[in-house]
């Protein structure tokens, strides 16, 4: 990071902690659990966080896939596991 990412960063985890407290304070219809939507939105935090879990999800496909191959247990409950991840992978 540099010093400029850094001090967003910053000061993006003191609003969010701001906006955590108003919203314990204020419950579900508070303002800005919206604007902390928002600013998760705006980062690109929500995007990169997606983007980390789908890529987690292939690669642990894969490795189930290999595991079963290896042992041939490739069977229907084995297949409905592994479609079911396949279903985890929605795209943007």
């Amino acid at each position: 990071y540099d010093l400029q990412s850094a001090i967003v960063n910053c000061c993006n985890k003191e609003k969010i902690s701001n906006y955590f407290q108003n919203a314990q304070k204020e419950g579900i219809i508070s303002v800005d659990i919206e604007n902390c939507i928002e600013l998760l939105e705006k980062s690109g935090s929500i995007k990169k966080a997606f983007e980390s879990g789908r890529a987690l999800v292939k690669e642990k496909t894969l490795e189930l896939v290999h595991l079963f191959e290896k042992s041939e247990l490739l069977s229907e409950p084995a297949e409905q596991i592994i479609s079911l991840f396949d279903q985890m992978l929605p795209t943007i």
